[in-house]
């Protein structure tokens, strides 16, 4: 699900492209939490919401969970706070500012090896554009110093990162940043071996990128990682661009189609990584299946439909929801029409059936359309002429859970959580089936 900014700011910088999907990672390892405890499948029919926070003070471009306080249960991270995972979802969740200047969460790690997971983001609020980094270390229990060694990066507001040894094992940790704005290239954030007493160093990686997401992993099937934008793929450790495929030929809203969120997973169950994408500016959604083992994985890839989202693949990732061991696809509708749906695309017979169920949906203000988002890219040095649009940018963060799974209790209401000073906000699914890359 996620990317945000502060109302005030709207129209002073482009929208954040994926926040639903960081907020759907959120809810997927939440639930998933719970279906690894009872092993037994999930219904993905009826869900129930819970709203951790009504009112961010800023549009979050990145939620995402981890534990922080070390007490065994994924809290949440959105923009430049934590809220602290009560035990139940529908308990308060009780909102934790970082610290300054820390202003907008992009990574969840234990960047110094101590045990506890760390946090990595820029000093920007919302999608303003602001490429000074800062990374909060950990005391164990969710207590943070925020630290400021770090190079400045180029660029706007990020739009993808990854973070991975992409040397192999025993070689440096790096993370890889995708900027929303055209012209920058990915870059590569160094961590070094003492990152809270040394420089972190920030280096050009390839000047190939789709501005979008990142994921990483061994698509090649030779033992180190690569990186996928969408619909090109680049090969480690020399960052060769391979295109797997396209999109340019579908039909489009408003503009011609673009990759946007995407994700690696093994799809259709013959043990290597398939390629799910999302699109901007189209309502496809699509998997893109590896050639491998008897293919050419530098060639082009089949490419598979897996159903459509009126409201664009903006916000999407992949999971198992349903606890059947294999990956279905996440969606969260946030552009171009009046009905915004979270849905998941169930994923049966090794990617050949997708039934989708929708787990939630919302109207957008019935008095007047959603304003169009004319899909522009800005260049390096100009102001990007995006609206912020309430149909883009949820400014509310939300848990969906089933529930029908074991310890969800029936009948209770959502409770918007507290905030210390301010907080998110939760949802839970009911039993039921759900269909449908986060950050």
């Amino acid at each position: 699900m996620a990317e945000r900014g502060p109302a005030a700011r709207r129209g002073a910088a482009p929208p954040p492209r994926a926040p639903g999907r960081q907020l759907l990672l959120v809810a997927a390892a939440l639930l998933l939490t719970a279906a690894a405890r009872t092993q037994t499948p999930l219904s993905l029919d009826k869900w129930r919401t819970h709203l951790l926070d009504r009112n961010l003070p800023d549009i979050a471009v990145f939620v995402l969970p981890g534990d922080l306080d070390g007490d065994g249960r994924p809290d949440i991270v959105a923009g430049d706070a934590w809220y602290a995972n009560p035990g139940q979802p529908g308990g308060t969740w009780v909102r934790k500012p970082i610290g300054e200047p820390f202003g907008n969460v992009a990574a969840v790690y234990d960047f110094d090896g101590d045990g506890d997971l760390d946090l990595l983001g820029t000093q920007g609020r919302g999608p303003e554009t602001n490429a000074a980094f800062a990374w909060a270390r950990n005391d164990g229990k969710g207590g943070f110093e925020v630290l400021t060694n770090l190079a400045k990066g180029d660029g706007d507001f990020l739009q993808g990162v990854a973070v991975a040894r992409f040397g192999g094992k025993g070689s440096p940790l790096g993370v890889a940043l995708s900027w929303h704005g055209e012209g920058f290239g990915l870059q590569l954030l160094q961590v070094p071996g003492g990152p809270a007493t040394e420089p972190w160093t920030v280096r050009g990686l390839s000047p190939t990128s789709l501005t979008e997401d990142l994921s990483v992993g061994d698509v090649d099937g030779d033992g180190d990682l690569d990186l996928v934008l969408g619909t090109v793929w680049l090969e480690a450790p020399t960052w060769t661009t391979h295109r797997l495929g396209r999109v340019d030929d579908l039909k489009g809203v408003g503009r011609q189609p673009a990759p946007d969120r995407n994700d690696l997973a093994d799809i259709d169950g013959d043990g290597d990584l398939d390629v799910v994408v999302g699109l901007e500016g189209g309502t496809d959604v699509l998997w893109f299946e590896n050639p491998r083992p008897g293919g050419d994985v530098k060639g082009s890839w089949s490419r598979h439909v897996i159903g459509t989202s009126r409201g664009m693949g903006l916000s999407m990732d992949t999971a198992d929801m349903d606890n059947d061991g294999d990956p279905d696809v996440v969606i969260g509708e946030h552009r171009g029409v009046r009905v915004n749906r979270v849905m998941i695309f169930e994923n049966r017979g090794a990617g050949k059936e997708w039934p989708v169920h929708v787990v939630h949906a919302r109207s957008t203000r019935p008095d007047r359309p959603p304003r169009r988002d004319p899909g522009r890219r800005h260049r390096r040095g100009r102001r990007p002429r995006h609206h912020l649009d309430r149909v883009e940018v949820p400014e509310a963060v939300a848990l969906r859970e089933p529930r029908d799974h074991q310890g969800v209790r029936r009948g209770r209401r959502p409770r918007p959580g507290p905030r210390e000073p301010a907080g998110p906000s939760l949802a839970r699914p009911e039993p039921a089936r759900l269909s449908g890359r986060p950050a």
